[in-house]
């Protein structure tokens, strides 16, 4: 919280974390709206992307999913779990 009032809500890895930290907690709802809010606030980061398809693809959300995992594995071309998502939603949306 401390950070977030110093950054503010456009800080995108900020936003991705959180993300992140809410999923692990099961909290996946918030952790969408946050992997949104990072992707929005910078799309050209590719943690921002594989955080936003991540929460997607975990949401069924498999087509827009995939869209984003394929922007990321461009993005982070020697990310083996990038690709192994990028499969999973591939799957997931046949």
């Amino acid at each position: 919280l401390q950070a977030r009032i110093r950054t503010g809500w456009g800080d995108a890895a900020l936003n991705a974390n959180i993300a992140r930290t809410l999923s692990g907690l099961g909290r996946d709802a918030e952790a969408l709206r946050m992997a949104r809010l990072a992707y929005r606030a910078d799309p050209a980061i590719a943690m921002t992307t594989r955080v936003y398809g991540t929460m997607l693809l975990k949401g069924g959300d498999a087509a827009a999913a995939g869209d984003l995992l394929r922007k990321a594995m461009k993005l982070m071309p020697n990310d083996a779990e990038v690709a192994s998502e990028y499969k999973t939603a591939l799957a997931a949306g046949r």
